[in-house]
């Protein structure tokens, strides 16, 4: 949040005025989007004795950090990946998760099929840092085994690292009032302003493939591919307690599969891409988008999209309709600023002129 510093200085015979930027001169980097940081206003007169002493107000901006409390969350899914997937696998990868927390090597499982789907999807969704670690032991007698890829020490060590890096990150961009809207804003503009898209494995992935592409590369190396970044925020998302996952879709016009996050605001489901978002500090173009402007952008046609995980190209999943516009005059024009106080967005619309979208009236 912020408000106005604001100091009366005093100078002697003071003539010259403050300069400001024109909309023209505003760059990229100059957007702000104000998350977890508040600023507040201060009014100081100085005194004198000399004669003739003219006064002008100056504006001084200090930022403060807002303290925020968010912590680590063990278990995590979305609604969409648990009405897709059999109750007893989730049943499962939490047995799973409670073991490998405990230092363990088994967990209760059903059968062998809950153990490879649960082995193969959901820790690469909802817990990196074990996906990447741990490794597949097999089935057994209603036991799923599972083995450490590194010493149980050092794993645990990682495991600490990667709970440390998210709260991090969700304290450093998230006030604790935050609305799920303004959660997806702020961990959106984070990723668009601190991560890189990895080129180097988008092409070798093309001729063979390519181990360790994973959210947890990601957040820990600051660059990936699509697969990772929606992985990653989507993951984020879901430990801020808003309810996301991931849906991938083959462009139209040379079936380039692409893969980007599916948040749920308000019960009304949004298009986030975050890789196609990289580097673009003045747009949100990618940002709560619907079937349409998806399809109008990039060629990703609804009737192929396959949500969550792997299992939904097997078997049946709830339609999926991403129709609600209500963010659509972010769309196509220049933001400028983003006050979470007031719940204003200013941009710059298609006549070269200032406006407000007051999303707290939505």
């Amino acid at each position: 949040m912020k408000k106005y510093v604001s100091c009366i200085l005093c100078t002697l015979f003071l003539i010259t005025s403050l300069c400001s930027c024109s909309v023209d001169e505003v760059k990229q980097s100059e957007v702000t989007s104000q998350s977890s940081e508040e600023t507040y206003k201060e009014t100081t007169t100085v005194e004198t004795d000399a004669p003739d002493i003219t006064t002008e107000e100056t504006t001084v901006e200090t930022t403060v950090k807002k303290e925020s409390h968010y912590t680590f969350q063990t278990h995590v899914s979305s609604t969409l990946m648990n009405e897709i997937m059999e109750d007893e696998m989730l049943v499962a990868y939490n047995n799973f998760i409670d073991a490998v927390m405990a230092g363990e090597t088994s967990f209760e499982c059903a059968d062998q099929d809950t153990y490879n789907w649960v082995m193969g999807q959901y820790a690469y969704l909802l817990f990196p840092v074990v996906a990447e670690y741990v490794g597949i032991d097999g089935y057994r007698d209603g036991m799923g085994y599972f083995f450490y890829k590194i010493p149980l020490e050092e794993f645990q060590e990682k495991l600490q690292e990667f709970e440390d890096l998210v709260v991090d990150i969700l304290n450093i961009c998230l006030e604790d009032d935050y609305s799920d809207f303004e959660k997806a804003l702020a961990l959106y503009y984070y990723f668009i302003e601190n991560y890189v898209y990895d080129y180097d494995i988008y092409y070798a992935m093309k001729t063979e493939y390519q181990e360790n592409v994973s959210g947890y590369r990601l957040l820990t190396e600051k660059t990936g591919i699509c697969q990772e970044i929606s992985v990653a925020y989507s993951y984020l998302l879901l430990q801020a307690g808003v309810d996301a996952t991931v849906l991938k879709a083959q462009r139209e016009y040379d079936n380039e599969t692409h893969q980007w996050s599916l948040v749920t605001i308000d019960g009304k489901y949004y298009h986030i891409d975050p890789t196609y978002g990289l580097g673009l500090l003045a747009s949100l173009d990618y940002f709560m988008m619907t079937d349409e402007i998806r399809y109008d952008r990039d060629y990703y046609n609804s009737d192929k999209f396959i949500p969550s995980t792997v299992y939904a190209q097997f078997n049946e999943f709830p339609d999926i309709s991403v129709t609600d516009d209500t963010y659509s005059v972010l769309w196509g024009n220049y933001i400028l600023d983003w006050d979470a106080d007031k719940n204003v967005i200013t941009y710059i619309d298609d006549d070269g002129q200032e406006q407000e979208f007051c999303y707290g009236d939505v």
